[in-house]
């Protein structure tokens, strides 16, 4: 149900709750440019376009933190480490890897006073070598290639949404 009028098409639906016609919606087809109203909140148009805003807000994605990267780096003649840090809101804490196909990777996440915090292991091409959200604190496992590997910790939905924050400790090695 559109109109065309010099190149513009538009329709509006209204939903009138009184109306028999197509289980209460009734559409109107509007023919030249919308009408100016002689109210300061623009008429039904503008409180229409401010639901829609408001509708549309809803649905957005919620805007992330800048998430921290960071290379995780051995001291000389250890092969293992462990760092420290904080997590809050949709913060991502990022550790980068460089290891060898064939070797074992060991990843322990210790929190201190929330299980809130879980951590991923991906692959260069962003799949997972470990899901924490169904793997548990602990991964070990053999590397399948040359490369550059990524060490999430993040918080899980329901903390984030409670607005929590989580201390963690991430013990990693490589043998």
């Amino acid at each position: 149900m559109t109109d065309s009028l010099d190149g513009q098409t538009r329709l509006m639906a209204v939903r009138d709750a009184h109306s028999p016609r197509e289980g209460g919606m009734m559409a109107a087809r509007l023919a030249g440019p919308p009408r100016r109203s002689r109210n300061a909140w623009g008429g039904r148009a503008a409180m229409a376009g401010i639901g829609l805003l408001a509708q549309l807000a809803l649905m957005a994605p919620p805007a992330r933190a800048a998430d921290s990267q960071q290379a995780l780096r051995f001291a000389p003649g250890t092969s293992s480490a462990s760092v420290s840090g904080t997590v809050g809101g949709s913060d991502t804490a990022i550790y980068t890897l460089k290891a060898r196909a064939g070797q074992t990777l060991t990843v322990v996440l210790s929190t201190a006073g929330s299980d809130a915090c879980i951590f991923d292991v991906s692959k260069p091409d962003g799949s997972f070598l470990f899901n924490g959200t169904t793997g548990g604190s602990a991964f070990t496992g053999t590397l399948p290639a040359d490369a550059a590997y990524q060490l999430s910790v993040f918080q899980m939905r329901a903390a984030i949404l409670e607005g929590q924050s989580c201390r963690y400790t991430l013990a990693v090695s490589v043998n």
